[in-house]
């Protein structure tokens, strides 16, 4: 019998496995400790009863006219309405307790000693979830298949809400998941609890409000093709989020020695470019009537934006790296130049930071050449060489303004950096975080300082106009170059000789670490980086 039983053990198909893994304990715990919790049972009985009772007192306010009025549609609203509620704020809010009651009561370290790897902690977390969504979703089908009876009812309509909902809580269990992993300072936490409970209450409302315009005032265009278009192009913006986001939480859980930055800067980047190339793609191959450049300007904005948050993140981190990542760099130099941007530290942070500034730049010269005052559907403008010439010989208000704003980027980033770097190295009590901090308040009083002066009586002359004070506040100086005004003609020289110094700043560090790269496992003794706090002894 024991001989029969291990081979059958022995002979279980490699699917089974690849099942169990995926199917990990973390998502078996956290399945079995929700059903079993009071909240759970409270939030499922009041989703029940709240749908059976607007059912029952439905069907008692409408009498006769259920059988010729429009019914469906209330009855469905209504039970739209308690299902939104279970699963747009009682689920993601209750993702973010799980992960965090997991490091408040000390369970964390317990699964961190285990084989499991960060990455199925928080596949656990976000699946236990999805299961969640699954049960109060099966809890409210019995009463939107009674609606569907009455007239009235949009099976579309309601097919298309009920999706909806369900991509929208699970970005949401993803944001919970993340912020969960950002702090352990139990006041920072709770103040993140109010934020996150605040923002899922008011995605909520906003979907609830979407749901109500579609059914009573404005029904969606199912059969534009630019409906769709717009749904799938916010599907891929909403999938690389999450895929964002949850590198980002398997990052912070993930130890310190070990490489925490690779996956969220591959996953940046293949963002930006995704978001451009996508975005080239379409307006060459659909007919969306005539194409602006002020599209490609706010593109840019955009990507400056991206860049400008995650820059201020990746860029203040240490430049050393300890040894398990060290033994981990292999292949070829060629190989291992093209990885140096996406290796963890402050300095290739700010290497990669600058490739991608400078794509935005030749994203925006390509789009406008190809695409401005050009339908949709022609493919790229034939005469592109000669628009693209025409484009940087006129360097219009537009350009100027995005060179303006990818010129702040380098430049602050640039700051950070440095400020980074220079407080590691006076100590291991600064840590990134208050680089950062520091270079939000330098920019801010950047922008909150001239304003405050030009206020008083004596700058009375210059409220109108802009004083060379504001060359430091990208707010007012691109809103200024935006306008075309003439009067500021020396604020982008200004601001590349500054963004040339804040390279300059970083250029030997830069080198450093693309040399610590390259031969990082080949020789015994990196850069000056052995007396770091971060290297694995």
């Amino acid at each position: 019998m024991s001989t029969t039983t291990a081979e059958n053990i022995r002979t279980v198909p490699p699917w089974v496995d690849r099942v169990a893994d995926w199917c990990n304990p973390i998502l078996i715990k956290e399945v079995r400790q929700s059903l079993k919790s009071r909240q759970f049972v409270v939030t499922f009985f009041l989703l029940v009863a709240g749908a059976w009772l607007t059912a029952v007192f439905g069907l008692l306010m409408w009498g006769e006219r259920i059988e010729y009025e429009a019914a469906g549609r209330d009855f469905f609203f209504y039970f739209y309405i308690a299902l939104a509620i279970a699963t747009l704020v009682v689920v993601p809010f209750n993702a973010y307790l799980s992960l965090k009651s997991e490091r408040d009561f000390l369970t964390f370290e317990v699964l961190s000693v285990t084989t499991l790897l960060p990455g199925q902690i928080v596949n656990g977390k976000l699946l236990a979830a999805v299961v969640q969504l699954f049960i109060y979703y099966s809890a409210i089908t019995p009463f939107i298949a009674f609606a569907s009876t009455m007239q009235g009812f949009d099976a579309a309509l309601a097919a298309y809400l009920l999706v909806l909902s369900f991509l929208v809580s699970l970005c949401l269990c993803c944001i919970s998941v993340t912020a969960s992993t950002l702090t352990t300072n139990r006041s920072q936490q709770a103040a993140l609890a109010v934020g996150l409970l605040m923002g899922v209450v008011a995605a909520m409302w906003a979907m609830i409000a979407y749901a109500s315009a579609a059914t009573y005032f404005r029904p969606l265009p199912f059969t534009e093709g630019e409906f769709w278009l717009v749904n799938g192009l916010s599907l891929v913006v909403a999938i690389s989020y999450f895929i964002l986001l949850r590198q980002i939480a398997i990052a912070q859980l993930t130890f310190e020695t070990d490489n925490r930055s690779t996956a969220i800067r591959l996953t940046m980047t293949a963002q930006f470019w995704l978001f451009w190339i996508v975005s080239f793609v379409v307006f060459a191959l659909v007919d969306l009537g005539r194409i602006d450049s002020d599209i490609f300007y706010g593109y840019a904005i955009v990507s400056c934006i991206h860049w400008g948050i995650f820059g201020l993140v990746m860029t203040a981190e240490p430049d050393a790296l300890s040894r398990r990542i060290r033994r981990h760099i292999g292949g070829s130099t060629l190989w291992r130049l093209i990885k140096t941007p996406f290796m963890p530290g402050g300095a290739r942070g700010y290497l990669l930071l600058l490739l991608n500034v400078t794509m935005i730049f030749v994203f925006y010269l390509f789009g406008v050449a190809a695409f401005d005052g050009v339908r949709g559907g022609t493919g790229i403008a034939p005469d592109f060489v000669d628009r693209l010439t025409l484009l940087v010989s006129q360097f219009g208000r537009e350009l100027r303004g995005v060179v303006a704003i990818c010129l702040y980027l380098v430049m602050y980033c640039g700051l950070n950096t440095a400020l980074g770097r220079w407080g590691h190295a006076a100590g291991v009590g600064i840590k990134p975080a208050h680089a950062r901090l520091v270079t939000f308040i330098l920019m801010m009083a950047a922008v909150a300082g001239p304003q405050l002066l030009l206020s008083l009586e004596y700058f009375r002359q210059y409220r109108r106009t802009y004083h060379p004070m504001q060359l430091l506040d990208p707010f007012t100086t691109v809103q200024r170059i935006d306008s075309g005004h003439t009067d500021i003609h020396y604020v982008l020289p200004v601001l590349a000789s500054l963004s040339v110094l804040a390279v300059f700043i970083n250029f030997v560090p830069m080198v450093r670490g693309i040399s610590t790269i390259l031969h990082a496992g080949k020789t015994d003794v990196v850069a000056n980086e052995a007396e770091s706090p971060f290297i694995d002894e």
